[in-house]
């Protein structure tokens, strides 16, 4: 049995199966890799004066400019209108950050691509695919006590993967100089909460160091729908409110993992598409994720497993 929920995004709608699993080993592994930035061409630069201090975004130094990024000075391997080395940086730079229960399995192979947005201005739209293994399902009285038997038993039950997503759009601010978050799209149980630019110049989320920067997310248990802050999940509707919520309980910090050696590329110039997990709990299973394929479900690399939605349709409702 699959439950079926329409994604809304940009105007578009994917439809997001969600299916069910019901074993749960005894393993929770960690996401691998770390998060470095890449110094070339001038990215520890100091800003350049006269910069206001307290100006929102990064200065990612002068080769990471509205210009460099997208005059064809610098190679563009996947042919998407933004320099390789411009969107490694501010991939990086943005990473967002997962507020998260420390009990939760958040064990994960993430992703990104990135892309030019439009052929004028100075716009950049990061979409970091997270790749978690697991979903267990919501943890509620209603469930524990098979209250929603009755209703729909896949409701409590959780699948194989688990394909959440954060998609970012940041621009370039001449006068500062500075990259600043300019609108965020967090996946919840296949919808979009959409966090839109306020009169502060950058929407209003928390944010790690910087207000317009890298933004926090709060990850619901065992769920990983994702949330700009504590209070938004503890008030998240799932069903309408009706039956379940989301629970957040951030009680630990983790970057996502933004390297360039993680950039999908494009449709049409893919860097990375069907392979193995580099996880040795997964990697012997045979199983292949592949990004850029509509059919596929992603599964968490696991073999037979009910499996949520493919990233491959989200990617082009979003233009890739």
């Amino acid at each position: 049995m699959q439950r079926r929920m329409l994604v809304g995004l940009g105007g578009g709608l994917v439809l997001a199966l969600f299916t069910a699993c019901s074993d749960k080993p005894d393993v929770t592994e960690p996401s691998f890799g770390q998060v470095h930035t890449d110094c070339e061409l001038g990215c520890n630069e100091p800003p350049p004066d006269p910069v206001d201090p307290l100006a929102p975004g990064y200065f990612l130094g002068s080769g990471v400019t509205s210009l460099t990024c997208f005059n064809g000075s610098q190679t563009d391997a996947d042919v998407d209108g933004l320099s390789d080395f411009c969107e490694k940086n501010i991939a990086l730079a943005f990473a967002p950050y997962l507020k998260y229960t420390r009990s939760d399995d958040i064990g994960r192979e993430p992703k990104w691509v990135s892309r030019r947005l439009g052929t004028t201005g100075s716009n950049v739209q990061i979409a970091y695919l997270l790749s978690y293994y697991n979903d267990w399902g919501p943890v509620t009285t209603a469930c524990n006590n098979n209250i929603l038997d009755l209703i729909n038993r896949e409701i409590c039950r959780g699948h194989g993967g688990d394909s959440e997503i954060i998609v970012l759009d940041v621009s370039y601010v001449l006068k500062n100089q500075r990259w600043v978050l300019d609108s965020a799209f967090y996946s919840a149980h296949g919808l979009y909460h959409r966090y839109p630019k306020t009169a502060q110049g950058y929407p209003a989320m928390e944010y790690y160091s910087t207000k317009g920067g890298a933004p926090y997310s709060y990850v619901s248990y065992q769920k990983h729908a994702n949330y700009r802050s504590f209070a938004d999940c503890d008030k998240a509707e799932f069903l309408g409110g009706l039956i379940v919520q989301d629970i957040c309980d951030p009680q630990a910090t983790v970057r996502v993992d933004a390297g360039g050696q993680l950039n999908l590329g494009s449709r049409a110039h893919r860097f990375l598409d069907c392979m193995f997990s580099g996880n040795p709990i997964y990697s012997g299973s045979g199983r292949k994720e592949c990004y850029w394929s509509d059919t596929q479900k992603f599964s968490g690399w696991h073999v037979d497993n009910p499996t949520a939605t493919p990233y491959s349709p989200l990617l082009k409702t979003l233009g890739y």
